[in-house]
């Protein structure tokens, strides 16, 4: 009799839908396989968050070129699928050793699985990384200097052809 109470309940166990798979991370990394799979790596203070985003001010950078700010997605990474900071580095103030990756969106995403964290837990990181630059203007987005180049010398070409093709044909009687 005790076996026809049990069916319901294996039966509604079975028939639930998994609500969420679990976060698996590999820790212990080594600090420059996490500096290959990563698009950017820099030592910034969180300065505010805005928009559902995590704004840093740049001290130093060992890869990319955030430039002197830069804006990753500010997500808690408490929710089972690993992406975003862990919740008590989202303080404003606080100083990180991030690691971030472009999304295809062109956002940069972290995730706990890398080594971001607060700088003062950051020693290891630190000591595998080197020495870090000064951050650099930030040019995303606009073209680099040899292409401003090109466009103004081929607009002064256009120009000068224009010109002479005008110049002919009022020499023409």
């Amino acid at each position: 009799m005790r076996l026809w109470r049990l069916i319901p309940s294996c039966l509604l166990l079975l028939a639930a839908p998994k609500v969420s798979l679990a976060c698996s991370c590999v820790f212990g990394v080594p600090t420059q396989a996490s500096v290959r799979n990563s698009d950017i790596v820099f030592r910034g203070k969180l300065a505010a968050h805005k928009f559902g985003r995590a704004v840093f001010s740049v001290d130093e950078q060992w890869k990319g070129n955030p430039g002197h700010r830069v804006e990753i997605d500010w997500r808690e990474g408490n929710h089972g699928d690993c992406d975003g900071f862990w919740p008590e580095d989202l303080k404003v103030g606080n100083e990180l050793l991030v690691f971030a990756i472009r999304a295809p969106s062109g956002v940069y995403k972290t995730s706990i699985c890398l080594p971001t964290k607060l700088v003062g837990k950051a020693q290891t990181e630190f000591r595998d990384l080197g020495p870090g630059k000064p951050p650099l203007d930030s040019t995303e987005g606009s073209a680099p200097p040899w292409i401003w180049l090109a466009f103004i010398a081929g607009l002064a070409v256009t120009l000068s052809l224009l010109l002479s093709r005008r110049m002919r044909r009022r020499d023409l009687p």
